[in-house]
Order: C-alpha cells, then sequence, then structure tokens
C-alpha cells in the first residue's frame, strides 16, 4: 500500500494543499482561502479555527476525508523557529488530519525545497513580505530579514509601497526632487490628495495589501523615466541583496558556487530591481547562479516529507513527480 503525503503551503493570501504519494505520485492539489484571512481579536485562536476548517472544507472535496497520511507537512507563513503561532498551526492540523506524523516549518523551508526540487541553495522570496532562507549539504541552515512590515522586511511589496508614499510626500514638501509617482499613486487610491491620502491610512481604510499592491505601479512609473521610481526598485534589489548575502556569509558560502533561487511576484520587475539584486550578489558572490523556482512552495512540503522519512530524492521520483505535477494543476476552491 502507498504510504500518503499531504502538505500545506499557507500564506498570507492564499492556502495551498497537495496530496502524493511517497513515491512521487501527485494525486491532487487545490488552492484554497487564506488562514490569515476573516480572523477576530484572538488572533492566535482563530487562525487555529480557521486553519482547521479550511483543510477540513478542502479534504471533504474528495476522498480524501477518510485517508490516513504517513505524514503531514506545513510551510506556514509566520511559523519560523520560536514563533507562538506555531502551536495554533500544529493543532489544527491534528485536528482536521489523521496521520502518522506532523511537521510544522516555516513557509521560507518550504520555498527553497519546491524551488531547488529539494537541494540546497537559497531562496529569496519577495511579495508583500522579503526573506531570505538557505541550508547546506549538512543541513546548516540560516535565514535573513522577514522581521514583518511593521519593523522590517526592506526589499518587500509593502516596504516599496510605504517608501514610495513617503517619497511622494517628501517631493511635494520640498525635501526632494519632484516625482511622477505622485498623480498615480492619488489615484490609485481615490483620494482628493496628499492629505487626504493621509488620513485614509491612518484611520485604517486603506490597508496592508493595498500599500504592497503599489510596486506594478511604481515600476510602470519607473520605466517611464521617474528617477525616483527607478531608485526605490533599485534599492529594493540591494536590500534583497543585503538579506541573501547575509544568509551565504552565515552557512560559509561566499567562496563557493552556490545557487539563488528567485520567487515571488517582486522578482519579476527585471528593468531595475533584479539587475540592482543580482550585481550587489555577484559583489559579494563571485561564484553564485541565478535560477527560477523548480516547482511551487506547496512541493516543497513533499521534500520535506521524503527528508524526514528517509526517502531517496533520485532521477525517477523527480521526473514521476514532474509529470504528475503538469497532470494535477489545481482547483481553486
Amino acid at each position: 500500500m502507498p504510504a500518503y503525503i499531504l502538505g500545506v503551503d499557507g500564506g498570507q493570501t492564499s492556502t495551498k494543499v497537495l496530496i502524493a504519494t511517497l513515491d512521487g505520485q501527485v494525486l491532487w492539489n487545490a488552492q484554497v482561502a487564506s488562514a490569515f484571512s476573516n480572523l477576530d481579536d484572538d488572533f492566535s485562536g482563530s487562525l487555529e479555527r480557521r486553519l482547521r476548517e479550511i483543510l477540513a472544507q478542502a479534504l471533504s472535496t474528495g476522498p480524501w476525508n477518510s485517508m490516513a497520511f504517513e505524514m503531514a507537512v506545513l510551510g506556514m507563513s509566520g511559523a519560523e523557529p520560536g514563533s507562538p503561532l506555531i502551536g495554533a498551526f500544529q493543532r489544527a492540523v491534528e485536528g482536521a488530519v489523521r496521520a502518522g506524523g506532523y511537521l510544522v516549518v516555516h513557509d521560507a523551508v518550504t520555498n527553497l525545497l519546491g524551488a531547488s526540487a529539494g537541494q540546497p541553495g537559497i531562496v529569496v522570496i519577495a511579495g508583500g513580505g522579503a526573506v531570505a532562507y538557505g541550508f547546506t549539504e549538512d543541513s546548516r541552515s540560516w535565514a535573513s530579514g522577514g522581521w514583518g512590515y511593521a519593523v522590517g522586511d526592506e526589499g518587500s511589496g509593502y516596504n516599496i509601497g510605504r517608501v514610495a508614499i513617503n517619497s511622494v510626500f517628501r517631493a511635494l514638501d520640498g525635501r526632494d526632487p519632484p516625482t511622477q509617482l505622485a498623480d498615480p499613486i492619488l489615484r490609485h487610491f481615490e483620494v482628493s490628495g496628499p492629505v487626504a491620502l493621509k488620513y485614509a491610512i491612518l484611520g485604517g481604510e486603506i490597508r496592508f495589501q493595498d500599500i504592497a499592491g503599489l510596486p506594478p505601479l511604481v515600476a510602470r512609473t519607473a520605466a517611464g523615466g521617474d528617477a525616483t521610481a527607478q531608485r526605490l526598485l533599485r534599492e529594493a534589489g540591494q536590500h534583497l541583496a543585503e538579506a541573501t548575502t547575509a544568509v551565504a556569509r552565515a552557512l560559509d558560502m561566499q567562496r563557493a558556487p552556490v545557487r539563488v533561487h528567485l520567487t515571488g511576484g517582486l522578482l519579476h520587475e527585471t528593468r531595475y530591481l533584479v539587475p540592482s539584486f543580482q550585481a550587489a550578489v555577484r559583489q559579494a558572490l563571485p561564484q553564485a547562479s541565478f535560477h527560477q523556482p523548480a516547482f511551487e512552495p506547496v512541493v516543497g512540503t513533499f521534500f520535506l516529507a521524503c527528508r524526514e522519512l528517509g526517502r531517496k530524492i533520485d532521477g525517477p521520483l523527480l521526473e514521476r513527480l514532474s509529470e504528475s505535477w503538469k497532470m494535477n494543476q489545481g482547483d481553486e476552491l
């Protein structure tokens, strides 16, 4: 009888669920709602209840609700070592899924495993937040960045959006040169002027995801020749490079070939941000090479299960996984 693996990739905007056999046959995957949406003041408790409901609902759509899994692996935003949310995630999956073992890790871990097809290297994740994470052949690991939008996440979508708004204010009051960002940002938020924008932010009408959604606007303005927008994107690339090289230093990768995997929507901006990032990384890591992800992060949960259960990741397994993954491009529930 085959051993079944359940994998969950839980981000801020959506949750993806994967079911596969340990020999690399993907049976099903689906995208469902984010566990981080519609939470109440009891953040940890409501997050636990929400994730349990999402998993139970997802598994009820097929023959999966009665299945016993060899292992359930969760790669979750907010599950870095020491996080108070790990217990909530653990209780949620134990309440929704029957499995011989459960493992909850930060989604940077499964992001790298998916991007690298289970191999060592460094992943840079640049979306609404930003973090770099790496591990070595001898299983040492390190993360840099990812401290959250309120106090960190330099190089993230939110940080670019926040600095873009700040640059508009600085230009309007004479501290910085004029920028073409002002009009499109005001139109984007449908406010009458900069003071209205300020109070819409302070009053909570403009939320995290609204500000984190500004990078495409910044990229269009940069492509139109605006020096401020170009500078913001280059600085974001440099911030991501700082996190990447910090991981490499911690893992003693500076003088060896290292594969750097680029993930997240921001790393599609190849005119200013990515060249700035790559130039800064190459200066610090001359033997770095840059790669697009081999698989989505949810597939990284499968590779982590293989590692935990002692299943070798070989050519035949990767071939089965790749073919069955192509044939099971998931449902949206």
